[in-house]
């Protein structure tokens, strides 16, 4: 009765154990492009190493910020925050925006692309364009999540992005080696360029244009955004968690995973039916002496 009753115990431990491994190796999920984070670059519209200049009339929704030169903005352009020129704001600015740019730098590959983007539909990820172009076509970001094109020198476009079931042109980051020319009609995205990023006439940017080494130039154009709403998931997550009342302070948010615990339910079972068999034999052996 002994050996039977250890046989029966091994082999549900055995069985708890083969069931239990899977089971949380299901719940991995891969890692995907991050946010590089802007910091205080986040609150431009514009950087410039060298100088800003304008011709005719352009606008910007925040900060415009030049450093380490101490040219002043253009006639012509309408700031929507405040400027910048050769102070510490700037200085913090320049610093954050290269930062970022190593991250994105720094961040796993997802695939090679282009260098033409036209008709191209993408999801989430971190993307090596070359020489980038967008044609006159439209480049499709199709999803929620992190965008990151890096192109390996010029980044070129007179196309156009669209965005479809939940991303957003705050998610979309372009690192560009040398020169970003932005022509066409609009353009999304925070761009970071080496060398400059040279605005064609009467452009619209959804997005940032962040030179860490060099000019920016506008003609007639227009810089707004890119401001997003929170994503619809997050929003009704903190609705319910909100309606929780009287749980303890545990000093986090609220734990969220993407499936079913089947490990802790598979082994809280076989725990429960080790537990019935051993009392069942203990109980048999004692009767039976």
């Amino acid at each position: 009765m002994n050996k039977l009753r250890d046989v029966a115990i091994a082999f549900i431990l055995v069985m708890t154990l083969s069931f239990a491994g899977p089971s949380l190796h299901v719940s991995a999920r891969p890692t995907g492009a991050t946010d590089p984070g802007l910091g205080t670059a986040a609150n431009a519209s514009i950087l410039a190493t060298t100088a800003v200049t304008n011709t005719g009339t352009s606008s910007t929704n925040r900060d415009v910020n030049v450093s380490p030169a101490c040219t002043a903005a253009p006639v012509g352009l309408t700031i929507g925050g405040a400027p910048h020129i050769c102070d510490f704001v700037a200085a913090g600015v320049l610093a954050d925006a290269a930062d970022a740019d190593l991250d994105m730098l720094g961040q796993a590959l997802t695939a090679n692309v282009g260098p033409a983007l036209d008709g191209l539909t993408l999801v989430p990820g971190v993307y090596d364009i070359g020489a980038g172009q967008l044609n006159g076509g439209v480049l499709t970001l199709d999803g929620p999540g992190i965008y990151i094109f890096r192109a390996s020198s010029s980044l070129v476009s007179s196309g156009s992005i669209v965005f479809e079931n939940g991303a957003r042109a705050c998610d979309l980051y372009w690192h560009v080696q040398s020169l970003a020319t932005i022509n066409g009609s609009s353009f999304a995205g925070t761009i970071i360029a080496g060398t400059g990023i040279h605005f064609g006439d009467s452009v619209t940017l959804d997005g940032r244009a962040l030179a860490i080494n060099g000019d920016v130039t506008l003609i007639n154009d227009t810089i707004t955004g890119p401001t997003c709403p929170r994503p619809a998931q997050e929003e009704e997550e903190d609705e319910r968690t909100s309606q929780i009342s009287g749980l303890p302070n545990t000093g986090g948010g609220p734990i969220r995973s993407g499936a079913a615990p089947w490990g802790a339910v598979i082994v809280g079972g076989l725990s429960a039916a080790a537990l019935v068999l051993g009392v069942r034999s203990y109980r048999r052996t004692r009767l039976t002496k």
